[in-house]
């Protein structure tokens, strides 16, 4: 019986751990990543690219979790702290970045205390930390830029680096997809190299990407549309350029073969002749959710955003009719969930059933000096027209299945009955002779 519990503990535990997966990037890099947590002498935030992604990707409806060792702008005051304005709640700090470090101190760690208040561990130690270790699906690397490149040697040592990096990341996750930027210090001479280097690291399991992050970054504080401090650190404009190569990178390269999870339950109410109301709960995502998508048999009737308002309310759906309800989930890579369907008749009669009715109805005499009678007609709406088309009759609902109409008030000539059931119409031409 223990063994029993055992077991279902164990399968509520994975159950529990995917449904809160997340997409787990790490931003690696030196104060271009990190960012200060001291105002600029024009008042504004070196906040970095990092929190304008995570917002990004919030506000697109990602489940995205910001992993790394730290989670400090460099110099914050924690009185005054770098508060990131956002409707997505408080970003997540957490990273990788090191104000003025270089690749080999990255990788191989060091006893200055500034970034975290003590000694900084190697790369493989930070990530593999027991508290505050992570696993990151998504390696964003903006590294070397306070890398020395005057000889082959040093930039050989700078390549070396991030090949060891990538390693580590590796090691702890051999399916990470690893994002390598052509810096926006676009005069290291590490740029040119980026492309060789993913070419030559690049897996089937693990792809790296080069994102070019340095063609049309403007340095110079002098020139209009700088997006620089001071031809090193990225101000708004430069943050938010970054961000956005950053972004378009991840969604091409999302690598995401997981379906989002079904949806447990379809509920139909308020059911009538044209319309009917579908709730439903909401679907989890490992990266998130992007659409719903609605079918009243197998036809699309409807497309909904990640955050759909309830009761969905589909008009225009045909009287008497039975109909299968399907909602399928599509997550931000493209991948669909199994259907939920569930089925309900809307009230009335349909188009085919009324014109079977209508052709059975009979209508006598059509040539008559006063009085015409209606056969078979109960619940249907009778109209009297003139040649005009003008109403002679005003509309009117057949209550037996025997009716007769009286025209002897009317001027001899021709009229046309329109009964109608539903949305099918049966005309028919009367003559009246006096």
């Amino acid at each position: 019986m223990k063994t029993k519990n055992y077991i279902i503990a164990f399968v509520i535990m994975l159950c529990s751990v995917h449904s809160l997966a997340q997409m787990r990037i790490v931003c690696i890099g030196n104060s271009i990543t990190q960012g200060s947590g001291t105002k600029k002498f024009d008042g504004s935030w070196e906040y970095s690219y990092r929190p304008w992604l995570w917002d990004k990707l919030k506000t697109d409806g990602f489940n995205v979790d910001m992993v790394g060792f730290h989670a400090n702008y460099f110099g914050e005051d924690s009185q005054n702290p770098a508060i990131f304005p956002s409707n997505n709640g408080v970003f997540d700090r957490d990273n990788e970045g090191y104000y003025g470090i270089n690749s080999t101190s990255f990788l191989n760690g060091e006893n200055s205390s500034i970034w975290t208040g003590s000694s900084l561990p190697k790369f493989s130690d930070r990530i593999n930390d027991p508290i505050k270790g992570y696993t990151p699906d998504f390696a964003l690397v903006h590294l070397g830029t306070n890398d020395a490149d005057s000889t082959a040697a040093l930039l050989n040592l700078t390549k070396n680096n991030i090949r060891e990096v990538i390693k580590v990341l590796r090691a702890k996750n051999p399916n990470v997809v690893i994002l390598l930027a052509k810096l926006i210090t676009v005069w290291k001479k590490i740029n040119p190299e980026v492309d060789g280097m993913c070419a030559e690291l690049t897996t089937l399991a693990s792809p790296v990407i080069a994102v070019d992050l340095a063609t049309g970054f403007i340095n110079d504080p002098g020139l209009s549309g700088t997006m620089t401090y001071d031809w090193v650190h990225p101000n708004k404009l430069g943050q938010i350029a970054m961000m956005r190569g950053w972004y378009k990178a991840l969604i091409a390269n999302l690598n995401d073969k997981t379906k989002p999870t079904i949806i447990e339950k379809l509920a139909i109410s308020d059911v009538k002749q044209n319309s009917a109301n579908l709730t439903w709960d909401l679907a989890t995502d490992n990266y998130g959710v992007k659409s719903y998508e609605v079918y009243a048999n197998k036809q699309l009737v409807a497309t909904l955003t990640n955050k759909p308002k309830f009761p969905l309310i589909l008009n225009s759906l045909s009287a008497g009719t039975k109909y299968e309800f399907t909602v399928v989930v599509k997550d931000l890579a493209g991948n669909y969930s199994d259907g939920v369907s569930a089925l309900a008749t809307t009230s009335g009669i349909n188009s085919t059933e009324a014109s079977a009715k209508l052709e059975s109805i009979q209508i006598y005499p059509t040539i008559t000096s006063g009085k015409i009678t209606i056969n078979g007609a109960k619940g249907c709406t009778v109209q009297l027209v003139n040649s005009l088309g003008n109403n002679i009759l005003n509309q009117m609902v057949v209550d037996n299945d025997t009716a007769e109409i009286e025209l002897k008030n009317y001027i001899s000539g021709f009229y046309y009955l329109q009964i109608r059931d539903n949305d099918i119409v049966k005309i028919v031409k009367v003559v009246l002779q006096k």
